[in-house]
């Protein structure tokens, strides 16, 4: 999610987002069929260019058995309601989704 990168972004709207980001995984894991549970949520060091403008990038990561599984769970009412807790956050210039594929590597001593 990308926000206002100017100084009125202001550490109470971060908070919020933050809060918001909380409450969607909060609704959104549990019932997400396809979902692994495994989420995490942070906030870009630096301003990161979205569409010509340097924003406050927050991440929403969230762990999926498949691409197909996430956009499965976006057709559904219940994405619609969580998204919703994001919809119109003070300062947000807009959102990007991205699929990646991970693969856990273990170390054998």
């Amino acid at each position: 999610m990308y926000f206002q990168g100017d100084d009125g972004f202001t550490p109470e709207m971060k908070d919020k987002a933050t809060s918001n980001a909380e409450q969607f995984l909060a609704k959104s894991v549990p019932v997400a069929k396809g979902c692994t549970g495994e989420t995490a949520i942070g906030w870009a060091i630096e301003k990161i260019d979205f569409k010509g403008e340097l924003c406050h990038a927050l991440s929403i990561l969230i762990g999926w058995e498949s691409v197909e599984a996430h956009q499965q769970y976006r057709a559904t009412e219940g994405c619609g309601k969580s998204i919703s807790i994001q919809q119109g956050a003070a300062g947000i210039k807009g959102v990007s989704v991205v699929h990646v594929s991970l693969t856990t590597v273990e170390r054998r001593d």
